[in-house]
């Protein structure tokens, strides 16, 4: 059975959690087994493959070198990194990229069929295939205020209110209605923002 692990905003693990029918895995991090067609408080979702502790990023490259690759053609190499390190999440993109490579697999970086994911927290690395990114993007959203919050923290903040959907929700510093989108997408009939 597959693992997938959800990035979401620190704090909010468990409404992401409940959403999916997942568990807190890590601050910032759910996993759970069920992909779903819509996600309201998550960022990005990844299907995990393998995840190992690590001390240098010539650790991380033998584990690539190690590992018997299963990816449909053309590839590319992403990476997000958090902690302190000796090296950016370019580095790994490029050199972990560079060794699939070099295993017989074309790469295209603008459309690729697999993308490999790379998640780097402090000294613990997971890698798998990306499902979904930037979910906290909405189509809605033209372009984001630098006053507002994400559309995935204030899709958690509606949860986190435990309101009915039959109850009314005012909004009474809205900046850029992020919130009161989000409660008309969980179902409210009635919303108020200003």
């Amino acid at each position: 059975m597959k693992q997938l692990i959800g990035i979401v905003t620190e704090g909010i693990e468990d409404i992401a959690a409940q959403e999916v029918d997942g568990q807190k895995k890590e601050q910032g991090r759910i996993s759970f087994k069920q992909e779903k067609k819509e996600y309201r408080a998550i960022d990005t979702v990844y299907e995990c493959e393998e995840e190992f502790s690590f001390e240098t990023m010539e650790d991380i490259l033998a584990q690539v070198k190690k590992r018997k690759w299963q990816i449909i053609p053309p590839f590319r190499v992403t990476c997000r990194r958090e902690g302190d390190h000796l090296f950016r999440a370019t580095d790994i993109e490029r050199d972990c990229g560079e060794i699939i490579y070099k295993q017989g697999y074309a790469v295209d970086l603008k459309n690729p069929k697999t993308t490999i994911f790379f998640d780097i927290k402090d000294q613990t690395c997971a890698m798998g295939r990306l499902l979904q990114k930037d979910l906290q993007k909405r189509v809605y959203r033209v372009r984001r205020n630098n006053a507002g919050i994400s559309a995935t923290l204030a899709a958690a903040l509606i949860k986190i209110a435990k309101a009915a959907p039959e109850e009314s929700l005012f909004d009474p510093y809205c900046k850029d209605g992020v919130i009161a989108i989000e409660a008309v997408r969980q179902g409210f009939q009635e919303v108020y923002a200003t």
